[in-house]
């Protein structure tokens, strides 16, 4: 079937490794079955269970849902925003049946498009594109499912993206080689994104430097521009959003 390979796998990738991470015996069953124009996939497993009244809450942006059953486990799973984003993306949709103690199954479809029914459609679903040859990107991003989503945004734009998991893994890229562009997510470990954008400002004052955060309270904005930033976008990244901010900053 014609569907985008990348995206499906991250998102069965993800699935499974979040049934792994919360089942401690029993069983984790992976299969799929075709509906109509659809491919569903479901992932079942004899974890914890999640209660009916967090089912919506788990795939809302990057929002955490604290529950004593869970916190022994480090959160309430790995991506599950990103692989709602995903799938609509893919023109699908996600959900979850599920209760406490009582196991989980998510299941998502996507369309079933035959590849010899494709033919000649186009694949390009993005309205912007950039040449970013020669350029050197740091992505500071402290979730490895996050960095990969990052990644992923730049990869026909020819950039050089160099990866760091906190503030000073970003503060080191910039002293070790010239960079053109900084995208800085804010909440991370040993150092945040505030603190090591104005140790970078002290030294790079030229460099455009993006914020990229979940949080989207009041006056978040005005405290990334205080701290040295040029602009600000929240998670999840809208690719033509981002895009169009970094061709205000450096030019085509």
């Amino acid at each position: 079937m014609f569907t985008d390979l990348g995206k499906f796998n991250q998102v069965v990738t993800n699935l499974v490794n979040n049934a792994l991470k919360f089942t401690e015996l029993g069983y984790i069953e992976i299969g799929y079955l075709i509906k109509d124009a659809f491919l569903e996939i479901y992932v079942r497993d004899t974890g914890i269970g999640i209660s009916p009244k967090h089912h919506q809450a788990i795939f809302e942006r990057f929002r955490q849902v604290e529950l004593e059953e869970t916190r022994r486990y480090g959160g309430t799973g790995l991506g599950l925003s990103i692989c709602k984003a995903y799938i609509e993306a893919m023109g699908g949709r996600v959900w979850v049946e599920s209760d406490l103690g009582q196991g989980s199954m998510f299941r998502f479809t996507i369309p079933f498009k035959p590849v010899t029914q494709y033919q000649q459609e186009s694949v390009d679903s993005y309205g912007i594109t950039l040449d970013l040859t020669g350029m050197t990107v740091p992505i500071a991003e402290d979730e490895e499912t996050n960095m990969l989503f990052m990644r992923e945004l730049f990869d026909d734009t020819n950039a050089t993206i160099l990866k760091a998991y906190n503030g000073l893994q970003a503060i080191e890229a910039v002293r070790k080689s010239p960079v053109h562009l900084i995208l800085m997510d804010i909440k991370m470990p040993e150092m945040d994104g505030l603190t090591a954008t104005k140790h970078i400002r002290a030294d790079h004052p030229e460099v455009p430097i993006i914020a990229t955060t979940a949080y989207t309270l009041g006056g978040d904005k005005e405290r990334c521009l205080k701290a040295g930033c040029d602009e600000y976008v929240a998670k999840p990244i809208d690719r033509d959003e981002l895009f169009e901010i970094i061709r205000q900053l450096i030019g085509d």
